[in-house]
Parts: structure tokens; C-alpha cells; sequence
């Protein structure tokens, strides 16, 4: 089993140190989308396990919706006087609508909501799944996207991420080997 782990760590942390240091901001967040919609998915399934089924297409979509929300403010700079400095097409969206974080969960809550009362499954199953899916949004989707918002943090911000995942990853190898030696 550690064999695994090590080949696993080998191949994947110089891609993942590429990416952070070298990649574009929309690149680390697209390989956020993807890590976050595998871990919503094995959530979900650790639901199932206990018999609650969550809203997954819902979900991953507010995730998805909220990673492209942190993405926004490494595009859009707010200069002097609320001046903005966009590129191309998102002029028209920073003009009307600036949209925030907050905003993807407003909209979770409102698709959940309507999720609940035009469904047809009694509402003993439909709140322990708009649980699950709620805590899946908070406690797994959100604070993976603020690795998005660091990264476009400018100059410093991919070494910040970096800095983080080492931190991570020292303190995940460090738990494995203490319990393997301990118990």
C-alpha cells in the first residue's frame, strides 16, 4: 500500500507544482473544477452509504458556478475611482452585474428550494438531501475554490498556493507514517 502512495506522490506532486507555479489562473481552475467535482462525488457517495441521497447535478453546478466566481476577480481589477480593467466580453457582466460568492449560494438555495417542493419524494428524503447537498457545497466546494482566489492573488499568489499544499502534504505524510507506526 505505501508503495502506491509513493509512485501516486511521484507522478502526480511535479505536475501539480507545474501547474501551480507555471499554469494560468483559468488552468489551476479548471483543475480545481475537476478536484472538486470528484470530491463532491465521493461525498455524495459516503451519503448514500448512511441513506441520504443529495442533489448531485445541483450541487456540482453551484460548485462549478462558485469556482468561476473566485476566478472572476483575478480577470477583473477594480482600479481608481471604481474604474474596472476588463477583458473583452466580461465588460458588460462587471458593468450590470458584478456577481459574487455569496451570490452562488443564493442560487443553490433557491434551486434547492424548488428541487424540494416540485419533486414527487416525500420530504423525510428531501431535507436529509438538501442537507447533504448543502454541506457538500460548504464544507467540501467552498473552501477548495479559495485556491483559485489565492493563485490569482498576483505575483505572489501561486507561491502562496504552493506554500499551502506542502503545508498539506507534510501534515498528510506525517498522520500516515505516525499512524502506521502507532496505531
Amino acid at each position: 500500500m505505501t508503495w502506491k502512495r509513493v509512485v501516486t506522490a511521484a507522478v502526480l506532486i511535479p505536475f501539480v507544482v507545474g501547474l501551480v507555479l507555471w499554469g494560468a489562473t483559468w488552468v489551476v481552475a479548471l483543475g480545481i473544477s475537476v478536484f472538486i467535482v470528484l470530491a463532491l462525488l465521493e461525498y455524495f457517495a459516503l451519503g448514500e452509504a448512511i441513506g441520504h441521497r443529495g442533489h448531485r447535478v445541483w450541487t456540482i453546478f453551484c460548485a462549478l458556478v462558485l469556482v468561476f466566481l473566485q476566478w472572476l476577480p483575478s480577470v477583473v481589477r477594480v482600479g481608481d475611482f471604481g474604474s474596472y480593467s476588463v477583458p473583452g466580453g466580461l465588460a458588460w457582466l462587471v458593468a450590470h452585474i458584478f456577481p459574487r460568492a455569496e451570490d452562488a449560494f443564493f442560487l443553490f438555495a433557491i434551486g434547492v428550494g424548488a428541487i424540494v417542493l416540485f419533486t414527487k419524494r416525500p420530504l423525510v428524503e428531501t431535507l436529509p438531501a438538501a442537507g447533504i447537498s448543502a454541506s457538500g457545497l460548504l464544507l467540501v466546494a467552498l473552501p477548495l475554490t479559495y485556491a483559485v482566489r489565492l493563485h490569482g492573488w498576483g505575483e505572489y499568489g501561486p507561491w502562496l498556493l504552493l506554500f499551502g499544499l506542502v503545508i498539506t502534504w507534510a501534515g498528510d505524510t506525517g498522520a500516515y507514517f505516525a499512524g502506521r507506526s502507532f496505531g
